[in-house]
């Protein structure tokens, strides 16, 4: 019989892996439909791609610390980079979000400008998300690398 722990772990991979189908149902019309290829649904692509990579890889976590401890537990790659990776991942949901708002702002605010319309703006602001959230992420990444040798 399997306690609540266990109950939870699976009810929580269940919806995590259901949230990266949805996203991936959502994505395919924008990547095999030539029309839809505007800079709106560009950064909507997007942000549906950080939120499969987030839940892929808080499953991929749920998975490892709850059935298999041993693997997470020797493997200082995956103790490093998964909590770096949730960290870069939950920021990239979120400054997806600001550069679709940032985004929409300019179109409206700047209705004549063609510029911000473009496919070009949309990967120009793409290319700036990516990069803060990378950087931004670099602080935990360190902390975990610090944590584990200081535990060894």
């Amino acid at each position: 019989m399997a306690n609540i722990n266990e109950i939870m772990l699976i009810i929580n991979i269940i919806i995590l892996l259901s949230i990266n189908l949805l996203t991936l149902i959502q994505t395919l019309p924008i990547i095999l439909i030539r029309r839809f290829y505007t800079a709106p649904n560009i950064l909507i692509c997007n942000f549906y791609l950080c939120i499969f990579l987030s839940a892929s890889i808080w499953a991929l976590y749920y998975i490892l610390s709850g059935f298999y401890p041993t693997v997470f537990i020797k493997s200082s790659f995956l103790r490093n980079m998964i909590p770096y990776f949730q960290v870069s991942f939950n920021y990239l949901i979120v400054h997806s979000l600001v550069m679709i708002t940032i985004n929409r702002y300019f179109i409206v605010m700047y209705p004549n400008k063609r510029f911000f319309k473009t496919l070009t703006w949309s990967f120009i602001s793409l290319a700036a998300q990516w990069m803060v959230t990378i950087i931004l992420s670099i602080p935990r990444l360190f902390y975990s690398i610090q944590v584990d040798i200081y535990c060894r």
